[in-house]
């Protein structure tokens, strides 16, 4: 299983496929994804909060136990 962050990039092109995986989203950026061009302060991914992670991987793991053999 992974959970893959994603600052301004297209998520839904480059992200790993599958229920075992999972993938959070940046705030949009006005670089495009552009390192060399990025002016913002905060990099997109920052808004990615640790809280968001720990939630995708509590429900990852929660959906892998409900499928797990008995």
């Amino acid at each position: 299983p992974t959970i893959s962050l994603f600052g301004p990039n297209a998520a839904q092109c480059w992200a790993p496929l599958g229920a075992t995986h999972a993938w959070l989203q940046g705030s949009p950026c006005s670089c495009s994804g552009q390192l060399n061009a990025c002016q913002a302060r905060n990099a997109c991914i920052a808004a990615i909060t640790p809280r968001q992670v720990h939630d995708a991987f509590l429900q990852l793991l929660t959906s892998a136990r409900s499928k797990a053999p008995g």
